[in-house]
């Protein structure tokens, strides 16, 4: 089987077909609200998060048109149904914890960014301080001083935070935008699968 011979087999498959085109739909469908509230930012193109759940409308499309298929009675269908469950489970449950969990991480990371940017501020201030000292004192307590000035380099911020990069927030769905998402892979599977 040549390349064209694949091509043409892979474009006459009405899963494959059908599948592609629901998530097209949707993450279409997010671009232009996501221009529309002027949050569009490049990464959205194939990013997870938002309105509608582009992975919904994938596996929903997945299984509705693997049961005109094949049959809702099918192995195709099983497989493809119990893939959307876990799917749609993952987007409203694990990866919209983690999408939490990153917000709570990046409002952290900017508190100790503005940390470390105050004690960078307050450092020439002591270096100043320690030039003022008495230098006979300096002489006689040598030991002390070796000492104290170990403690003010391991107390001394390190001026690099946790993670270099915000974490990525919008990785789960709430309970619309996979509805929606749902939505669009069935009615697409139901109107486009039926032309091949």
């Amino acid at each position: 089987m040549n390349p064209i011979q694949l091509i043409e087999r892979l474009l006459a498959n009405p899963v494959l077909m059908t599948t592609g085109l629901a998530w097209l739909i949707a993450q279409g469908s997010k671009i232009i609200i996501e221009i529309i509230k002027g949050n569009f930012h490049v990464q959205r193109l194939t990013g997870a998060g938002g309105m509608p759940s582009s992975h919904t409308a994938t596996v929903c499309s997945l299984a509705i048109s693997s049961g005109i298929v094949r049959g809702f009675e099918s192995t195709e269908f099983a497989i493809a149904l119990i893939l959307a469950i876990i799917v749609i489970s993952d987007a409203l449950s694990v990866r919209a914890e983690a999408g939490k969990h990153a917000r709570i991480l990046n409002r952290l990371r900017e508190r100790e960014l503005q940390e470390l940017k105050e004690s960078a501020e307050q450092i020439p201030d002591k270096h100043a301080s320690d030039t003022h000292s008495d230098s006979s004192s300096q002489e006689t307590d040598s030991d002390s001083n070796s000492s104290s000035r170990e403690t003010a380099r391991e107390s001394k911020p390190t001026y690099k935070p946790l993670f270099e990069k915000p974490l990525k927030e919008q990785l789960g769905h709430t309970l619309p935008q996979v509805i929606v998402g749902g939505l669009i892979g069935i009615v697409t599977a139901m109107i486009v699968t039926p032309l091949f």
